[in-house]
């Protein structure tokens, strides 16, 4: 299971220490609430820390900010324009904020595939090094549990 709450309370740390530091200056909080909750969202749904707060230029920021921005637009609108017919979902850049979404979305699920697959092949790797190394006896007692006739202990003692 995944602790939400250590998301949230990383990115108020962050957050507080960003306000801190700018103490001296005019703090922008409806930009700071919005990266904030950005990287609150990334961190929770996706398990990617954007530290938007701190980097707000990246790629996969801007793409999901972009997006939640033409959806509060789409949401105000007084009528559906992104769907006329060809031009409507150019007209806000929907079409083309949604496609970079789906690609960031891509690339995160490819890389934790890669991974997953790197922490497999390192365990099968172990597992081989740790049957190398096993003694006489964890062989016997594996290869007896593999075979679903296990060795009772008298016997494998008087042998």
């Amino acid at each position: 299971s995944f602790d939400y709450f250590s998301s949230i309370k990383l990115v108020a740390k962050r957050l507080v220490e960003k306000w801190e530091k700018d103490k001296d200056n005019t703090i922008m909080g409806s930009t700071d609430f919005a990266s904030a909750a950005l990287d609150v969202v990334a961190l929770s749904i996706l398990g990617v820390d954007l530290d938007n707060l701190n980097d707000p230029g990246s790629r996969v920021a801007s793409a999901i900010s972009n997006m939640f921005h033409t959806l509060t637009r789409r949401l105000i609108s007084p009528f559906p324009y992104w769907k006329i017919p060809l031009v409507g979902p150019n007209l806000d850049g929907g079409k083309k904020y949604s496609k970079e979404v789906l690609q960031v979305i891509r690339d995160l699920v490819c890389n934790y595939r890669k991974k997953l697959l790197r922490n497999q092949q390192q365990k099968e790797e172990q597992q081989q090094e740790r049957q190398a190394t096993k003694a006489l006896l964890e062989k016997a007692i594996d290869i007896s549990d593999a075979d679903n006739e296990k060795l009772n202990e008298e016997r494998m003692v008087g042998n």
